[in-house]
This record gives C-alpha cells, sequence and structure tokens, in this order.
C-alpha cells in the first residue's frame, strides 16, 4: 500500500495539483487522508493527515497501532500553484498525547472544529484483541485558540475487535452545510458485530439512521 495524498482537479482545465503528506520527524512518512472539510469561505480545504511510522510493510490507517500513529488538521489553499505537503498547510489542530484523533471537520466559517477523539484503554476479547481505545467523545474546539467549547456526544465503544461494512474509515463524521450537525457512524464492532451505529446527534444523543445493527454495508453517507 501506498501512501495517499490530496489530487485537485481544476474542473474547466482537467489540470491537477497533488497534495503528498510529507514526513513527521521521527520517521513518521506513511500518510493517509482521515477527513476533509471546507472552511475559510469555502476558500480552503481542512485535511486531517495520519502520519504512521510502523514497520509493517502494509501500514496505515486503522491498522498503525496508537502508539505509532500521528494525526493533525492542517489547512490547505486548493488552488494554489503546483500543490505541495498537507504539513505545509495552516496548522488547526493537533492529536494530544495519549489519544487518538479519528476525526476532525472544520466549520465553514472557520470558527469551530467538531473531533472524535479516543481515549482509554483497548479492549478486545478472549479470541482478538481490540483495536480502538474504548472511550469515544464529539467534541467541539476553538479553530483560534484550540480551546474545547464542549462536548456534544459520548460513548463506550467497548469491544473493538473487528470492523464491518466496506467503509475506509470505520469511524466517520459527516456534518450539514452549516458544520453545526453530524451523523456518527462507527464500523468497529465487537466479535459478532452487535455494537455497530449509526445515527445523528441530537443534544448530545444519537438519534438512530437506517442502515444500523448487524453489519451494515454503506460506503459513504451525506446530508
Amino acid at each position: 500500500e501506498q501512501s495517499g495524498q490530496v489530487v485537485v482537479i481544476n474542473t474547466y482545465t482537467g489540470a491537477q495539483r497533488i497534495w503528498r503528506g510529507g514526513s513527521l520527524a521521527g520517521g513518521y512518512n506513511f500518510f493517509r487522508v482521515a477527513s476533509l472539510s471546507w472552511t475559510g469561505g469555502l476558500r480552503e480545504l481542512a485535511v486531517l493527515g495520519e502520519w504512521c511510522r510502523a514497520v509493517d510493510p502494509n501500514p496505515g490507517g486503522e491498522g498503525c497501532p496508537r502508539w505509532e500513529r500521528r494525526a493533525q488538521l492542517r489547512a490547505i489553499n486548493p488552488g494554489g500553484p503546483g500543490g505541495g505537503s498537507v504539513l505545509d498547510g495552516r496548522l488547526l489542530l493537533r492529536q494530544a498525547p495519549r489519544t487518538y484523533l479519528a476525526q476532525a471537520l472544520v466549520s465553514p466559517d472557520g470558527s469551530f472544529i467538531t473531533a472524535m477523539v479516543l481515549r482509554g484503554k483497548i479492549v478486545g476479547n478472549p479470541q482478538i484483541s481490540g483495536s480502538f481505545p474504548a472511550n469515544l467523545s464529539v467534541e467541539q474546539v476553538s479553530a483560534a485558540t484550540g480551546r474545547q467549547l464542549g462536548v456534544i456526544y459520548r460513548r463506550y465503544l467497548g469491544d473493538t475487535s473487528s470492523e464491518s461494512g466496506p467503509m475506509s474509515d470505520p469511524l466517520t463524521l459527516i456534518a450539514d452545510a452549516t458544520g453545526s450537525h453530524v451523523i456518527l457512524n462507527g464500523g468497529i464492532c465487537n466479535l459478532h458485530c452487535s455494537n455497530e451505529f449509526n445515527g445523528w446527534l441530537d443534544s448530545g444523543r444519537l438519534v438512530p439512521l437506517q442502515p444500523a445493527g448487524f453489519a451494515h454495508d454503506e460506503a459513504a453517507e451525506a446530508w
């Protein structure tokens, strides 16, 4: 598997600009894109990138151990000449120590970030070890200061030994046009995949959406 990249295509001319991950200090040079969102009055593209230094020949993404992974949210100018490295973009949010920054979206006006953060121990079962920290929270953070504005949802994931469906990311956030309302989708699950979830957040609760339950197979959702 090769590192990911962001390709910006001019819809009039077909010309392409490519943004690659670059390398973080410490040998974090395998890159993939976790989420994209428009911000700054739709003039900037916010890229949540994941960098891995796993020595596994097929690293990356959810296969990258938590202690071998770094994540940053950077804003790039997609119309800029020549592309470049995502790391040249404006830093909006950095994964904090002892956390797993799974998703991060910036509001269209650029004022706040909605982030999905995992914390705590990794829980598995006697047959298969878990893959993700068990405590999930969806938080809103000031894009200007990095200060937490509030936690809008919490969930205990429990056993995360399996994944279901064709999703490239087993945990996803999908925002509406205002950035204020989000869909939360969980395709990580226990041994029998009985703890998946899919819904939109309303006043701290998850309102279920279809499909939900065992082995949902949607590849993407949108408002």
